[in-house]
């Protein structure tokens, strides 16, 4: 794989295809429910009276949307193409039954996650909400190998989108929670530390 940087680049030596049937018909069947919400005059009202943007806000979305997947009705749901990187086991196992998804923190750790005012000693339940993480990146889905070097590709429906500009710790924060009320999905564009990025106009 050629990236832009030259370290960033790797090898890759073989390439599994695996074919769910029972995945396949889920993916289907959930792309058709979100298009559908998505589509609706009431959702669409419902999306309008959800939390107004911020400019930071505006630049992660238009990031995003510079990413959806070119096939047919991409922009309905919102698809993109994801990697994710974890052991040969793990990731056969997600192939096999879907997209291992963590459990909910206890309410202690929560609370003291917001109490943290800097990132030391942070440890990571999910910097930017509780659940499965993939980049659209595949050298840096490579920078979490931890040995492992085996990268998943896979479809995201991301249907409605949160545009994440909080810090993972501190008052305010989604680090270690569930998706946000009235949201299908996170989506953040970091910095080199791990911070969201702020975009800035030239």
């Amino acid at each position: 794989f050629v990236a832009r940087g030259k370290d960033h680049d790797f090898e890759i030596e073989k390439v599994v295809f695996i074919y769910n049937k029972k995945s396949e018909e889920k993916f289907d069947k959930y792309y058709r429910e979100i298009a559908d919400k998505m589509m609706s005059l009431e959702k669409w009202k419902e999306i309008q009276k959800q939390d107004k943007l911020s400019e930071n806000q505006m630049e992660t979305r238009k990031h995003m949307k510079s990413y959806l997947g070119r096939v047919p009705g991409c922009e309905q749901v919102n698809l993109l193409t994801g990697f994710h990187c974890h052991e040969e086991v793990n990731l056969f196992r997600n192939a096999v039954n879907g997209q291992y998804i963590p459990d909910p923190i206890s309410k202690e750790k929560q609370e003291a996650i917001e109490k943290k005012e800097d990132s030391n000693h942070l440890d990571d339940y999910g910097f930017y909400g509780r659940g499965a993480y993939f980049t659209q990146y595949p050298h840096y889905a490579s920078d979490y190998n931890r040995g492992y070097y085996v990268i998943q590709m896979s479809w995201l429906i991301m249907g409605n989108v949160y545009y994440v500009t909080q810090l993972p710790y501190g008052a305010g924060t989604l680090h270690g929670k569930e998706c946000r009320e009235g949201y299908d999905s996170h989506y953040v564009v970091t910095k080199s530390d791990g911070d969201p990025y702020e975009f800035r106009k030239e």
